[in-house]
């Protein structure tokens, strides 16, 4: 036998036997999770029945932010509409794992439940309405416990990757064994939404895959009322108090911000603070008379250190009340730059990883069509895109900006709070 030959015999030996493997660790698992489903199903059943049997409060909603509840995305901006416009109409709160975030809003009177407590169980039980922006609400039994709530899915951004049940990672697990399936189904993990909204008809087009649903709806996202000056109260709440100040000194003093907010990266992935060398770009806004404004997504494990010119905001913290201050933005990914296409300002894209990230996570529109901007692959591509723009003050993208803007928004007018709330009211019937 060649020694081609034993190769190829030694590795169709090694794919058998890990083929073996895999069938066996298959098999344990469906027997785990049916052991499971037996252990819990007495408690599930009784929970699901509750859900059904306990009296709904029409006009009782429930908001359940992602990432545990914090306070920084779209169900802010739509729970301070309501605390500033609907108090006397309805029942609310913001429902959150996070003890800082009920000292917060506390401390201001505004409706808040810590989860899990007694308290919140009967509002789950008992909310006619539940809004979500993300599909990790049924930790803790939230979407168990609010099985026969109105449910109304707003999402957390309006991009271009595959999310939800389309996400690559969860699309896997999902055509995994069918005792799993029945879990999921059991505990009302990833259910059929009563309402999905999308911000436009392309959106709904692409994402509609992403979720099961009754009905899809048109909408804006209600975080991007304030770009059009609505003024709902207690806007700085859950913001990077010192951070905000620093740019609004900055911005005050001639300087021009550049907000740089890239998206997330599992830690074994090139992370955006080791793409760039960032005492070099700190430099070079230094010479330039810029401010960078450094803001991590909310997962990144990396602690960036500020320079002379490169500040850090809090990565859990709100960012849109200071995206009015920023120049230029520079991302990649991430959904961040829709909103701020809003304001028709120039963005540069940094996708350092471009063909590892698509194959990777995968998205749902061609790249290079949806981001109207210059794609950089390296930090001097970035620098040299950031004198060009901010500093010369070119901008050739902003008609490409404007195509982009309206395949993605069927609203452009400050009054998505407003008519989500008049959806919600309507399915409340109050």
């Amino acid at each position: 036998m060649t020694t081609s030959e034993t190769a190829s015999s030694g590795g169709a030996t090694s794919k058998a036997a890990a083929s073996r493997k895999n069938r066996l660790m298959g098999v344990a698992s469906s027997v785990g999770i049916v052991l499971l489903l037996l252990l819990l199903s007495p408690c599930i059943a009784l929970l699901r029945a509750l859900a059904r049997l306990v009296p709904k409060k029409k006009d009782l909603i429930l908001l359940i932010p992602r990432f545990g509840g914090t306070l920084n995305g779209n169900l802010k901006y739509f729970y301070l509409y309501l605390a500033a416009r609907h108090a006397q109409d309805c029942e609310f709160y913001l429902l959150t794992h996070r003890r800082a975030t009920v000292r917060l809003l506390s401390e201001r009177g505004l409706p808040v439940l810590l989860h899990p407590s007694p308290r919140s169980v009967v509002k789950l039980l008992r909310a006619r309405s539940v809004v979500v922006e993300s599909a990790d609400w049924w930790h803790w039994l939230k979407s168990l416990l609010a099985l026969h709530a109105t449910s109304f899915q707003i999402w957390h951004g309006n991009g271009m990757k595959r999310v939800s049940m389309t996400n690559k990672k969860i699309s896997a697990m999902l055509r995994g064994l069918g005792p799993f399936h029945w879990l999921l189904y059991w505990c009302n993990i990833y259910p059929t939404y009563d309402v999905v909204f999308f911000a436009s008809r392309l959106q709904r087009k692409r994402r509609s895959a992403s979720f099961r649903m009754k009905e899809a709806v048109l909408n804006g996202q209600p975080r991007n009322d304030i770009f059009f000056g609505t003024d709902i109260g207690f806007n700085l709440v859950g913001c990077d108090g010192a951070t905000t100040e620093k740019i609004r000194s900055a911005a005050a003093s001639g300087k021009r911000v550049v907000l740089y907010s890239p998206t997330y990266r599992p830690p074994a992935e090139i992370q955006p603070a080791h793409a760039l060398d960032l005492d070099e770009l700190s430099n070079f806004a230094l010479r330039h008379g810029l401010l960078i404004v450094w803001k991590a997504h909310p997962k990144d494990g990396i602690a960036v250190q500020e320079r002379e010119a490169l500040v850090v905001m809090d990565k859990n913290a709100d960012v849109y009340p200071v995206m009015g201050y920023a120049d230029c933005m520079i991302t990649d990914y991430s959904s961040i730059y829709m909103d701020y296409l809003l304001l028709d300002r120039p963005i540069i894209f940094f996708p350092y990883d471009l063909e590892h990230y698509l194959r990777r996570r995968g998205i749902q529109h061609d790249y290079n069509a949806i981001t109207p901007g210059p794609k950089c692959l390296t930090q001097a591509e970035v620098q040299q895109a950031l004198h060009e723009i901010v500093v010369d003050g070119g901008d050739s993208w902003r008609n490409s900006r404007e195509t982009v803007r309206r395949d993605f928004y069927e609203y452009r007018d400050g009054r998505s709070c407003e008519r989500l709330f008049a959806e919600i009211r309507k399915r409340g019937g109050f």
